[in-house]
């Protein structure tokens, strides 16, 4: 099940709501309409005339939907006006839907312009741009495996490792060294363990640990293999350049990962 929503709340309104000219939500009807088309079982959750974020939390009881797509309603040139209030009731609504084990993607202009402040709030992708062909295949996706990851899907600006975008989250001192099983399985010779400190180390003498992943900027015990293909994905420096980075790098520090060289 897809519980399609849109974030406009007309209570929250006062000149709109004086008015009482309520619009029909016609980008999320489209959307919604879209996915029926492609044989998915689909739900609406009307917030226009809804008393707030409660109503759609029992939208998302009753229907108890594997995905949720909030898709503010472009059609309406209202909400141009209103970017602040659709904001926080888009991000309160992402995280009643994770409540309900739901994931979450957002589609809106303000979404398109910036699509951290989303990301942040715990949508697992911002769709950019007009929503219906995106909406549609990470749909597909999701209905062979609610768990699968997005990188292969176009038009789209994702959290974390998909996005190659991160943010340091802790920091170590001579941290220690757990290789993963997949690493010792590749290399049965590795240790199963290297405490912080020792000349042989593979994480140097400080290392930057980005978002909820294994992965780490660190030093490292081998510094004539820097440059060379020879990690498990982490960034590797000199001893050096690290620590230097530690003592300026703050908890928090947006990380871009990127293929483009810099010269």
């Amino acid at each position: 099940m897809i519980l399609l929503a849109h974030p406009y709340f007309l209570r929250d309104d006062a000149k709109q709501l004086a008015r009482m000219k309520p619009y029909p939500p016609l980008a999320t009807l489209l959307a919604a309409a879209v996915l029926r088309d492609q044989g998915h079982d689909v739900t609406l959750f009307d917030a226009m005339l809804a008393e707030g974020v409660e109503e759609f939390r029992s939208a998302l009881a009753q229907a108890r939907p594997a995905m949720v797509a909030i898709v503010e309603d472009s059609f309406n040139y209202i909400t141009k006006m209103c970017t602040t209030r659709l904001r926080d009731a888009t991000i309160e609504m992402i995280a009643a839907a994770h409540e309900h084990g739901c994931r979450v993607v957002v589609s809106g202009s303000d979404a398109t312009d910036h699509p951290r402040r989303y990301l942040d709030g715990g949508a697992d992708a911002v769709l950019l741009g007009e929503a219906e062909a995106t909406l549609a295949e990470v749909a597909a996706l999701w209905r062979t495996d609610i768990a699968a990851p997005l990188d292969a899907v176009a038009g789209l600006a994702l959290r974390d490792a998909e996005s190659g975008e991160m943010t340091v989250t802790e920091k170590r001192i001579n941290p220690d060294w757990t290789p993963t099983a997949d690493m010792r399985r590749a290399n049965p010779t590795l240790p199963a363990y290297v405490p912080g400190g020792h000349r042989l180390n593979p994480l140097g003498v400080r290392a930057l640990y980005l978002g909820s992943s294994t992965y780490r900027i660190h030093g490292t015990d081998a510094p004539w293999t820097i440059g060379q293909n020879a990690s498990s994905g982490c960034v590797r420096m000199f001893n050096n350049d690290v620590i230097d980075l530690y003592n300026r790098a703050k908890i928090g520090t947006r990380v871009i990962v990127t293929w483009q060289t810099y010269s």
